[in-house]
Formats: structure tokens, sequence, C-alpha cells
């Protein structure tokens, strides 16, 4: 690969991102529409002002696991958007890709659509046609279904919720379908807490799924809106939606700025300018660093599309971006000035983590990086983050963009690596044979594809494209809050 070329990269994620997007391919789609029946990205689309959707995700059930094939999305599609210029979190499943049913991947996504809900402050549209959990092996439990379930209660409580019942719902989403305050069905869909086989194999029933869970069969309050079709039901909730009174006027787009593509070469042993880079993100003039260079962790501020972040940075020109006590002390500072405030703190990794060795250990390295750890962590602002080469161990929890609560978007760039240890290092550490550390190798170097898969960023996206995602993030949330 030339140093500055990104095309293998670049090209590599969009083969990934046309098959998560061609759903369960072409002989599904077709039945599903000779039912006379939306796809679920048709019905995203129709439900969502056009062009506003951005899609948290796409990259789960990417990877294949043990025997099981990728599962394009997960059959779950989730992001933000508009409606009627509100801002709105959605998520959908997809009755082409294993029924539509919910696995691991799948509940981690919609954990993360609660979690991205409760931040915004928007409400959430579930568009559900599906039979419940997947059906798997004991030893693959689906993890957090219950924290799930008990997320969205808690959710309901402060926010609207909106469920459409689109197609048979059946188990875990027929409790969804529950939580919620606001509940359309389609005349011919139903939900139920089992469907007829099980209902046949346990009760001896023969029942049908509208006799057994159609509208009508509900008690009153349980269905606030009967549509003829998916087409009425979709145009119903966008005027429920319009219906709940303005919202602030969000912040208009920020103007186009040179890409990070032209100061960020592909090449991973090559380095860059770290105050370049951070240029190509900033409105112009906007960045302004702390103090002087010299730092594994670079602070300071910077505007997009007029919305002010503090940020922390990774330089791995000083000492490979290793974190010392200067630099957690200098970050841990940046991220309470920034808490006094809730400004949104973007983080940009590329490290291995602390510092190592004796003097690392003298100086005080560890309890220094907890401190900026807890400081991260309890940052009451949104974060948003973007992976540029390396983030391995706890350097996510470390600079806050583990599993807090507060995270708005995490990105990585195509070829970012992820993971515990870098590959050469966790080979040596356990002592494992050079042809398994190779595989091993392999594995890292597509890093980013998998953490995407696992849902550890939310997206994985072109370089050039950081500001633009950056800025539809911060324009949800500005949205909301004005």
């Amino acid at each position: 690969m030339v140093a500055d070329d990104w095309s293998p990269l670049l090209e590599d994620l969009a083969t990934r991102h046309r098959a998560a997007e061609a759903m369960g391919g072409p002989d599904r789609l077709a039945q599903l529409a000779e039912r006379r029946r939306l796809d679920v990205r048709t019905r995203i689309d129709r439900l969502v002002d056009a062009g506003s959707f951005v899609e948290y995700g796409v990259l789960v059930g990417s990877v294949p696991r043990g025997a099981l094939p990728p599962a394009p999305a997960d059959a779950f599609v989730m992001g933000h958007a508009t409606v009627a210029g509100r801002p709105v979190v959605v998520g959908a499943a997809d009755p082409t890709v294993m029924g539509g049913s919910v696995g691991p991947g799948t509940i981690a996504k919609r954990r993360r659509l609660i979690e991205l809900a409760q931040l915004i402050g928007a409400p959430v549209v579930w568009l559900l046609d599906g039979p419940g959990r997947r059906t798997q092996h004991p030893n693959d439990a689906t993890p957090g279904a219950v924290d799930e379930l008990r997320d969205l209660a808690a959710l309901a409580s402060t926010s609207t919720v909106v469920a459409a019942v689109l197609g048979p719902v059946a188990g875990h989403d027929a409790l969804v379908v529950g939580c919620a305050n606001h509940v359309v069905m389609t005349r011919s869909a139903s939900v139920f807490a089992a469907g007829p086989p099980l209902v046949r194999a346990t009760l001896g029933l023969e029942v049908t799924a509208g006799e057994l869970g159609g509208p009508e069969v509900h008690p009153g309050g349980f269905v606030n809106h009967v549509a003829e079709d998916e087409v009425a039901a979709l145009a119903h909730i966008r005027a429920h939606l319009a219906g709940l009174g303005p919202t602030s006027a969000p912040h208009p787009a920020a103007t186009s700025r040179p890409g990070a593509r032209a100061v960020l070469p592909a090449d991973p042993g090559r380095g860059y300018d770290l105050d370049a880079l951070l240029a190509t993100l900033a409105d112009a003039g906007s960045w302004c660093r702390d103090g002087e260079a010299g730092c594994a962790l670079v602070t300071g501020t910077l505007e997009v599309g007029g919305v002010e972040l503090a940020v922390v940075a990774s330089d791995p020109s000083v000492g490979d971006g290793r974190i010392d006590v200067p630099a957690a002390e200098g970050a841990r500072r940046r991220f309470e000035r920034a808490a006094d405030t809730s400004t949104p703190v973007l983080v940009l990794a590329d490290t291995t983590g602390p510092a190592i060795g004796p003097e690392a250990e003298r100086s005080g390295t560890v309890p220094a990086v907890a401190r900026l750890l807890r400081a991260a962590n309890d940052h009451p602002g949104p974060i948003l983050a973007v992976v540029v080469r390396r983030a391995h161990g706890d350097v996510p929890s470390v600079l806050g963009f583990g599993s807090t609560g507060r995270v708005l978007v995490s990105l990585a760039l195509p070829g970012a690596r992820l993971g515990p240890l870098p590959a050469e290092t966790a080979s040596a550490a356990v002592a494992r044979p050079a042809d398994v550390a190779a595989l091993v190798e392999h594995t890292e170097f597509g890093g980013a594809v998998d953490a995407a898969d696992r849902l550890t960023v939310d997206r994985v996206v072109d370089p050039d494209a950081v500001r633009a995602e950056l800025d539809a993030a911060l324009r949800r949330w500005g949205g909301v809050r004005g």
C-alpha cells in the first residue's frame, strides 16, 4: 500500500457497508415485497427527514463468529435522525436477517440506542417486526437483555418512546412494546408473549397470529392507533412526533474544510502533525492549544460548527503517545475545566496506554492515570471520540469513551488497531508461536472493523468525513438544547 494512499482501506470499508445495507439479500427482499411490506431501510427513510439518518453500528454482525455466518447489521438498524426537524433516535428490526430476531449484537445496539436517547434527550422510535430473542446455544446467552428492558422502562418514564408493530412481534420485543408510551400497529400485525407454534406445543391450541395478538385482541389503552398499512403507520408516527411541540432550532451545518487525509498518512508507520490534523476538524482558526508542545496528551479547545469543544488528543510523536504523569495530569485538568460548564470533550486516541518501566512506576504513572480515568468518566457533558490509529488496553476507559453513558459518538479510522494489547506485544507476552502471532496480527490489522462489529466504536469512517460526523452528532445534541 502506498504510504499516503487510503484507497485499499476505504474500498474495503465500502464493500462492508454495501454488504450490511444489502440486508437479507435479493431473495428475501423480494419475498417481503411480494407481501406488500417495506424493507427496514425503506421504513426508516419513510419515517425520518430526507438525508438526516446517521446509522450507528452498521458493521455489527459483519464478522463471522465460529460457525455463524455474518448477519447484516445483526438484524437491527439504528441511529439518530430528525423527524419534522426534531432530533430522534430510531431502531428498526430487519425481518430479512434471521427473521428480525434479537441476538447479542442487537442487544448491544439497543442499549446504545437508549443511551444515546438519554444523552440527546430525544424521543425514541422502535420499528418492530420479529420473534424476540434469537435461538442459540445456551453458552451463547444474550448478555444485557434484562438490562435493556430495565433501561427502556426507565427511559419511558421521562421520555417519549414510540413503538410501531409492523409484523409478528413476540417474547422480548413484546415487552419492548409494553414499555412504550405510544403504540401504533398495522391492521395485519400481531404482538404476543409467545406465538402460535409455542401456544400449540404448550397448550394444544390452534390459533392464528391475528387471533392471538392482533390489534383488536389487546385491552383498551395498549394500542393507541391502528393503521391500515406500514406507510400509514409511519405517517402517523411523524404526525405524533410533530405534535409534541416546538424544539430548539438546530445548529446550522458546519462549513466544509480540507479533509484529514491531506495530513494523515494511511501508512501507520509514518508520523503526522497533530496540530494540522486538529485544524482539519476545527472551524477555521479555532484550534487553540494549551501550553507548549512536548506532552503525549495535547489539550486545548476548538469549535465545530460554532460549538466549542475541549480537546484531549494523543500525540504519538512524544514518547509514542504513552501516557505519563504530565500527560495524565494535563488531560485531567482539561476534563475538570470542561466539567464546570458541561462542555463537550473531543478525544483523539493514538496510544497503546500508560507509560511503562521502572521510571514510570516510580514517578506515579498508575495513580496519575487513574485520576485521569475518574475525571474523564465523571465528566457530565458529551464526549466525542476518534481512534486515529491505536487505542489498546484500557485506553477507551482512561480517555472517557468506554461505557460511560456520555459518549455522543465514537469513531475509528480504517486500519485503526484496538484490542487488549498490540498484536506483537500480546504474542510475546503469552509466548505464542510465530504462526499464531501472524494470525493475531492479521486480526489486529482489521481491528477497527472488529471493534465496530462489537460496537466498541459506533462507526468506522473515512478520515475526510470525521469533521462532518462530529458536526452531525453535535447538531443532534444542540438541536435539543439550543
